[in-house]
């Protein structure tokens, strides 16, 4: 093969490589904007504690319309403003509300497995049930019990062990139990 031949092919390749670049840059542009390019989308969240939404809700919600540059906000709502406390998950199965957030025992009447998503008495700690969700199968178990009323389950904030009941006597060994 001569020099010129080859350079002539690398042209030509060169030359079909950026027409079908700009080709396919062409069409793409006519396909249409997913919708959060064409607005603003606003969310409702319901916490489960309190009267009012709680200060850390309310940062969430505020960073999620900085990071976002205000195309999504999350208006925070308590329990009881939209649903009762105890319809918040029912409510965003429906999809009356898009999130809400609550210990996962809350739910157990539902499903009991859900209680055992939760920090449980003398349980993992904070760091050792992040590990879980994120490395052990967690987030999948929770999917998998979350998926059986409709919802989706994300992480959202770690309280770490919980204490193992409110006693009237100090308890100092086993057998105070």
């Amino acid at each position: 093969m001569k020099r010129d031949e080859s350079m002539q092919r690398r042209m030509f390749l060169r030359t079909v490589a950026a027409g079908s670049i700009a080709t396919t840059a062409a069409i793409a542009s006519t396909f249409p904007r997913p919708a959060i390019a064409q607005g603003k989308m606003e969310w409702r969240i319901i916490n489960v504690w309190g009267e009012e939404p709680s200060p850390w809700l309310r940062l969430f919600a505020k960073l999620v319309s900085e990071e976002s540059e205000g195309r999504m906000t999350i208006r925070c709502y308590g329990p009881g403003q939209i649903v009762p406390l105890f319809e918040t998950i029912d409510a965003v199965a429906e999809g009356k509300v898009e999130m809400g957030t609550a210990a996962s025992p809350f739910w157990a009447r539902k499903v009991p497995a859900m209680a055992y998503i939760y920090t449980i008495p003398f349980g993992l700690t904070a760091q050792e049930q992040n590990a879980w969700f994120e490395f052990g199968g967690g987030q999948e178990l929770a999917d998998k019990v979350y998926g059986e009323v409709g919802c989706k389950f994300f992480p959202f904030g770690n309280t770490g062990l919980q204490m193992g009941g409110w006693f009237n006597k100090e308890i100092n060994s086993i057998t105070d139990l």
